[in-house]
């Protein structure tokens, strides 16, 4: 706590609450009332947890005289890669070509921009057509496109899963619906040999 002029008000013994910009759910200090003994600086050993990446602040403020008020702005670095997100396919009918972006995320949902880690691609439809293993590099910046790298052909729910190729528990998925296409044959089926004269069911 400081006067005007930058001392140290050593007889302050107002309540201080915190608040940031933080909005990643941050940890913060509970509302702390200064004791006589704090002689106007109180420390809060590993109190503050910031989680999303950027310029954020952690103000406090007095909780009854607002203008008593002070913020500290510090730069929060993205962690390392735990998690793919995949997104950009959308419900198509088969064989339609379609882009798709993994963006590599850390424990908290910011782009992991350091990840230079390799992706394999697999598929719950089996007649897929996806993108080649791809090892992502720094110009990615933690995130990739593929312009027209999937093709799902099996009508129904599918998913496309990318993984890292050394650490499966990086991994990620989308999951869209396949539309069937429209009819370009028949399929007749149930007949078997049989005795002449047996009916069968077609």
């Amino acid at each position: 706590a400081q006067d005007t002029y930058g001392n140290t008000a050593t007889g302050y013994t107002g309540t201080v609450h915190f608040s940031s910009t933080d909005t990643g759910a941050p940890v913060l200090p509970g509302n702390y009332t200064f004791l006589a003994g704090d002689a106007g600086v109180h420390s809060f050993a590993s109190g503050v947890t910031l989680k999303t990446a950027g310029s954020k602040s952690v103000t406090g403020t007095d909780t009854v005289t607002g203008t008593i008020s002070g913020s500290q702005t510090v730069t929060v670095n993205p962690g390392s890669a735990t998690q793919l997100v995949l997104s950009g396919l959308s419900t198509q009918p088969p064989n339609t070509a379609q882009s798709l972006t993994v963006t590599a995320q850390d424990t908290y949902g910011n782009t992991a921009t350091g990840y230079t880690g390799t992706v394999h691609f697999t598929s719950s439809d089996g007649a897929a057509s996806l993108p080649g293993n791809y090892t992502f590099v720094a110009g990615d910046a933690g995130a990739h496109s593929f312009a027209g790298g999937v093709t799902l052909k099996t009508a129904g729910s599918r998913s496309v899963t990318g993984t890292d190729t050394v650490t499966g528990t990086i991994t990620g998925s989308q999951t869209v619906t396949v539309n069937a296409g429209a009819a370009t044959k028949l399929a007749l089926s149930g007949l078997s040999t049989q005795t002449a004269g047996t009916a069968q069911t077609l």
